[in-house]
């Protein structure tokens, strides 16, 4: 089953997520570089690495409300229509991946190679939702 299949299956209500995978490098400057993984049963796995709040191992269980919330972020972000980049080498910007795993689907993974402003607006919202956020960034 597509992913875009799965998502209008699940139109009226929040997205059903197997995983939701968020990986930052760096380039050698200040930029954070950290991995979520959160899980469909609400799982969060935090690992911080450099220019961070909280470097190290983390992991929490995010509420019924929060996992409804990722849903809806994966549905309402149209991040799921972009693909994987095959167009674009390389970027000068730091490396962001994300990928997004629906039940019966295969993964989508994007980079910020394809459209930076959407990945980069999906990525804060995930992180907002999940409190990733304050162990990425200084609030």
């Amino acid at each position: 089953m597509s992913a875009d299949h799965e998502m209008e299956k699940n139109s009226g209500s929040p997205a059903a997520f197997a995983r939701v995978v968020i990986v930052r490098g760096s380039l050698g400057d200040t930029t954070p570089v950290y991995s979520v993984v959160i899980n469909g049963g609400g799982q969060v796995l935090y690992k911080g690495r450099s220019h961070v709040v909280r470097k190290g191992r983390h992991e929490w269980q995010l509420s019924d409300e929060q996992i409804q919330a990722v849903g809806r972020a994966i549905q309402d972000s149209g991040v799921l229509k972009m693909g994987p980049n095959t167009t674009q080498g390389p970027t000068d910007n730091p490396k962001l991946t994300s990928a997004i795993k629906l039940p019966g689907a295969k993964p989508v993974v994007v980079d910020n190679g394809q459209d930076e402003g959407l990945l980069e607006s999906f990525v804060a919202r995930v992180e907002k939702l999940t409190g990733a956020h304050d162990y990425v960034r200084d609030s």
